[in-house]
């Protein structure tokens, strides 16, 4: 789950394992599983999301998650996710460069 982290005076957000509960500290150390239970994958459907570490904890949920008698949900890497939630929403490469240099500079973005 994506969650917002309080600290020195700032939101910032943190993707939390839904199997453990801890912080998943990088991209290449989480997955994202796509569920869609015991409803048909239609076309247009929309499924839930699973945020986990690698490993124990991918496993672990599955072995929770998955209907008896039925193929293990697809997942993704973590990082691949984020990428391409960044190109559905247009967020150009350029917008993401800008965005790193102000979150590094710790500039504050105006929320509005």
């Amino acid at each position: 789950m994506i969650k917002s982290l309080f600290s020195a005076g700032g939101f910032y957000p943190v993707i939390i394992c839904d199997n453990c509960g801890k912080r998943i500290q990088d991209g290449d150390s989480g997955i994202v599983i796509n569920y869609f239970g015991k409803k048909p994958k239609t076309e247009g459907a929309l499924c839930d999301l699973f945020y986990t570490h690698k490993g124990d904890c991918h496993n672990s949920i599955l072995s929770r998650i998955q209907p008896e008698g039925t193929e293990a949900p697809k997942w993704i890497d973590l990082d691949m996710h984020l990428a391409q939630l960044n190109y559905y929403l247009k967020i150009t490469q350029d917008k993401i460069s800008e965005l790193f240099e102000m979150i590094k500079s710790k500039k504050k973005r105006v929320v509005k």
